[in-house]
This record gives C-alpha cells, structure tokens and sequence, in this order.
C-alpha cells in the first residue's frame, strides 16, 4: 500500500502541461489620429529592442491600402508618405511586449470618418460592419496558424467628425454605445472587453461641440472596463493630427490606460520566491517522500529553465518538485502546502531559482544598483529574469501579483576554503546588500526575506563556517546588530536530519544536505515563519 502511495504521488508530481502559443488581440480603430495622418514612416521610432519582429499586425485603411487580410510584423504601413506612416499603435504594442504580452494589432481606420455618417450603427452597412467582415476571419487565420486568441481590448480614437454637426454630436453617445455593444455581445462574444475611447479635445469643432468628449467620458463612468484617454498636451503637425513624436506618447498613454484597466480588475496572487544553492534547490528524493504528506497542488508554480522538475521551466503550472534533476525536490512542496494550508481562500504562486554551489559573492551578485547590470553575477541575473517573467506571466494571465516574501538557502560557497577567509567575513555585509538590492530591484519594499543556517557540522574544507553562520545571526531583524536587516529571519536548521542519516543513502559521509524528511521540514518551517511574520 505504502509503495501504490508513492507510486501515485509521484504520478502527480510529474504532471507535464503542453502548452500553446497564444497571441493578446486588440482591435484598434477610429479615425486620423488612430490612423496616423501625420506619423512620416521617414520618422519611424527605432526599434531599438528588435521588437517588432514578434508583434503581429493586421491593418487596413478602408477603400485604400491594406495588409490585404495578412498577418504581418509591426511596421509602417502604406499611404500618405513615401516611406508610408504609422500610428500610435507601434509604440502602444511595443508597451505590451516588454509587459509580457504577445501583441496582435488588428487595424482598422479612415481619417475624416465620422460614427454617424460613415462607420454607422450595426447592420447599416457603413464602415464597422465592413470591420467586422473582415475581423472575423483575420481571428481564424491566426487560430488556423495555431494561436490561442486572447481578446484583450479594443481601442476607438474617433469624434472630431461627429463634433462637426449639431445633430451627430448630440447622437454620438448613442450611437457609440450601440457599437460598443453589438462588438462585446454580438461580435467578440467577450461581456467585459476592456475599451479604450479618445478624441482630440483641442480640435476646432470638438472646442465648439464638447458633447462628444462628455460622451465618451459618460460612457466610461458607466462601465468598469471602459476608460477616457487624454489627448491634451501632444505635440500637433497641425491644428488637427499629432507629429510622429506625438503619435508615439499617444500610444504609451493608451498602454497606461489599458494597464489601468488591467489591474483594478485583476485577482490578487501572493508571491513568496526561493532561491539559494543546493540545500535550497534540494536534496530530497521524491521516492522517499512519507506516505503521510499530502502534496497541495492549487499552489502555482515556476521555475527557471537551469532547473529539472516535474513540469515545464518558465511556465506556470502545478506544485511540483524542481531540484538538479527531476527525482528530487527542495522546499517547495511542504512550504507550498503549508503556506496554502495557512491561507485556504488565497491564490498562492512560487517562483524558484537555485544554483548548487553557487556562492554570494560573486554568483549571486547583485550589482551597486538596478543600472549596474554588468556586476550582475549569473545566478542573481537568472533569479531576477525568472522573477520578473514569472511575474509578467500572472499580469497577462489577469492576476495582480504581489511578492510577499522570499525564502533563501545559501552560505556554504561563501563559508568554503576556496572562497578565501575574505568572502567568508564578509558575507554578513553582502547578504545585508542582497536583501535590499532584491527588494529594490523587484520594487518590493516590504517584502520578508526567510533565510535558514548552513553547515550544522563542522567540517575541514568549510573554514568560513563560523563567520558565516555568526553573519547570519546578526543579519536576522532582532539580533539588535548594526547588520540586521529589517523584516529578514533567521530560521533553525541545525536539528534537520541529513542526507548521511537517510535509509539507503548511497552518501554516507554527507554531513552538509539535508535529507529528504530534513527538506521537507525546512520548507515548513520557512512557512512557519512567514504565517508568523507576515503582515
């Protein structure tokens, strides 16, 4: 019964997720300003971070120029100029990329087109159900292609026409909203489609009409998922259309607006990181696990690509181990499971990186500051660049991440005779500046960092043993040291069993890792004292 136990368990621990590429859908309309009437493709912004190349773009300028129904990578579209022009949506989209989306622009505009008389209410024939025509099938193309499409948004900068007349200014929330809804219910099929509306306030009939500004803003009072942009203080080519560079801040302030409609909504996710050197990636075997515990796999789990586990690196998926290799495990599992047993009715996630042998002083470098990325050592950039993607990954995914603590297992490189008496005395003053350094860098001031003693046993090749274990003292928050780091705890280790002491073990003389019952034992009490920390 004990081995069937194991045998289960370990089916569940190795759960492996095939995932699809997906694409992020914003459907961008209206007319000059969102066309771009001004953007000279002469004064294209340089794309210095090759992004364009994995930004899709679908556009059409109805009854000129096209993509011809294609998809194609971000780039200045034809018409107006001899190099052609471009809108906000270039810098819009590049916004999206490095906040972890994969954009898909699907544009569709006409200067000097008007809601009433050209784009039309549903069913009219005007120039939205020309856009809905060809919507349809630029979505199946890139299903076709293999993409899950996640429709995000859509973006109207439209009205100065409309503020032209009389009549069509006091239609025009009427009309908007009759479009509005037919795309969310009858077209997208998407009820909380996040929308971004704006129009240039300072055009001439818009100044002599603001009804349609007080539409707009009208219709976003009315709804969460709704927004007004500004368009105030962009620099102008003309009474009416923005320069290139205004077309390029257009575009960031609508990123901001959407990224503001993004988070009042999101679901709130606690974060609690792992990082450190081989008692902290784990020792563990997962056929050694007690029948007894019981995996919690509604925690969320990431992990870097350096790492071997039961799932798959850099994508969230399920509780599982993630060690040097997948048959064995570090702390996640018990602090997972006892971290989501202390808080039931909270979304939990785990992000992990670890390197074993890796040491502070150089491997996990931080750097002066955020700038100082060229004395970045390769575990801390690993660790950063784990984070951050991981964290990006729940912002797309529709959750509001917020890092709670992180959990660190390290010392022993430091404290080794290869690391020179030098590192090993001064490991107290760079664990103080790696504390603050992560929490600068991750901007997570509060964040409490958990950290556990090295080396129980004395032992020859560690001559920085004492220093080290006597700088981790003085770190921890009461220790009423100049070195202790506020919010940062030391945690008792020296009773763990180790990997010498488990049954069978084929290293009898190790005396540095803990063993498979001591791995799970740290990761609860690293639990432990975050339930008891944590504010």
């Amino acid at each position: 019964m004990k081995r069937l136990s194991l045998l289960v368990l370990g089916v569940l621990l190795f759960i492996n997720v095939n995932a699809q590429k997906s694409v992020d859908l914003f459907i961008w309309a209206g007319q000059s300003n969102a066309q771009g009437w001004t953007g000279d493709a002469a004064l294209y912004p340089e794309d210095t971070l090759g992004l364009d190349k994995s930004i899709l773009l679908n556009w059409t300028f109805y009854g000129k120029e096209s993509s011809g129904g294609e998809w194609v990578n971000m780039q200045a579209q034809k018409g107006r100029y001899e190099k052609g022009h471009f809108g906000p949506e270039v810098s819009f989209s590049r916004e999206l990329k490095q906040a972890g989306y994969h954009p898909a622009i699907f544009k569709y505009c006409l200067g000097g087109t008007g809601l009433a008389r050209d784009w039309k209410s549903p069913g009219e024939g005007g120039i939205y159900d020309h856009m809905v025509t060809e919507l349809k099938p630029a979505i199946k193309k890139l299903q076709d292609d293999g993409y899950k499409v996640n429709i995000r948004g859509f973006i109207w900068i439209q009205g100065e026409t409309d503020a032209g007349d009389e009549k069509t200014a006091g239609d025009y929330q009427q009309n908007l909203q009759k479009l509005l809804n037919h795309l969310r219910s009858n077209v997208l099929k998407v009820s909380d489609l996040k929308i971004i509306l704006g129009v240039d306030e300072q055009h001439g009939f818009v100044k002599n009409r603001p009804k349609v500004v007080d539409a707009q803003k009208r219709i976003a009072n009315n709804d969460e998922n709704i927004i007004y942009t500004t368009m105030y203080g962009l620099p102008k080519a003309d009474a009416t259309h923005l320069t290139p560079i205004g077309l390029v801040e257009h575009g960031k302030r609508i990123f901001n607006a959407y990224q503001i409609l993004s988070t009042e909504n999101k679901k709130p996710i606690d974060v609690y990181l792992i990082g450190g050197q081989s008692n902290a990636t784990g020792q563990g075997y997962i056929k050694n696990i007690p029948t007894y515990f019981k995996l919690d796999q509604s925690v969320q789990f990431y992990y870097s690509r350096e790492l071997g586990g039961g799932g798959v690196p850099l994508q969230w998926g399920l509780l599982c181990q993630a060690s040097e290799t997948p048959d064995r495990f570090g702390p996640e599992l018990s602090m997972g499971t006892a971290l989501k047993k202390a808080y039931p009715d909270k979304e939990i996630a785990m992000i992990k990186h670890g390197l074993s042998g890796s040491n502070l002083y150089y491997h996990w470098n931080p750097g002066k500051d955020k700038s100082d990325s060229i004395n970045f050592g390769p575990e801390y950039k690993k660790f950063i660049n784990t984070v951050v993607a991981g964290l990006k990954d729940l912002e797309r995914q529709g959750y509001k991440p917020q890092i709670k603590a992180m959990v660190w297992q390290q010392g022993e490189g430091d404290a080794r005779d290869i690391a020179g008496m030098e590192n090993s005395n001064n490991y107290g003053k760079n664990l103080n500046h790696f504390i603050k350094r992560v929490r600068q860098h991750l901007e997570a001031p509060e964040m409490l960092f958990i950290y556990g003693y090295v080396i129980p046993v004395p032992l020859e090749r560690f001559t920085g043993r004492e220093e080290v274990r006597l700088a981790q003292k003085q770190l921890s928050q009461n220790s009423g040291h100049p070195l202790a780091v506020k919010g940062a705890f030391v945690v008792e280790t020296d009773d763990l069993p180790l990997r010498c002491d488990e049954p069978n073990s084929p290293y009898l003389d190790d005396k540095i890792h803990f063993n498979t019952f001591g791995i799970l034992e740290l990761g609860k009490r690293f639990a432990e004292k975050i339930n008891a920390e944590i504010k």
